[in-house]
């Protein structure tokens, strides 16, 4: 088996809920792999509970885009995705 080595890369996720419960109940095994695969993990979600997953250490969340006006979320992904921030691929 070979080891995982962790890219020295920052990833970002956006999300409905998680890391609040109920949430896309996935991630919550996904997020332990990507942590031992990549530098820093944060969390976008877009709604929030007072329930909480466990995230590992090296990923944290914000609420910056709880409440946030739909239109400017719009356009900053627009901008995002043409300046290719969505377009990398990593694996373990």
């Amino acid at each position: 088996m070979i080891a995982n080595k962790k890219k020295n890369v920052d990833v970002f996720i956006f999300t409905n809920n998680f890391p609040f419960k109920p949430g896309e109940n996935f991630l919550d095994l996904e997020i332990t792999h990507l942590s031992k695969c990549f530098n820093t993990i944060t969390l976008f979600p877009f709604k929030k509970s007072e329930r909480l997953y466990k995230i590992p250490e090296n990923a944290s969340y914000t609420d910056d885009l709880i409440n946030a006006n739909p239109f400017l979320l719009l356009l900053a992904f627009i901008k995002m995705f043409f300046r290719g921030y969505f377009i990398k691929n990593y694996s373990c």
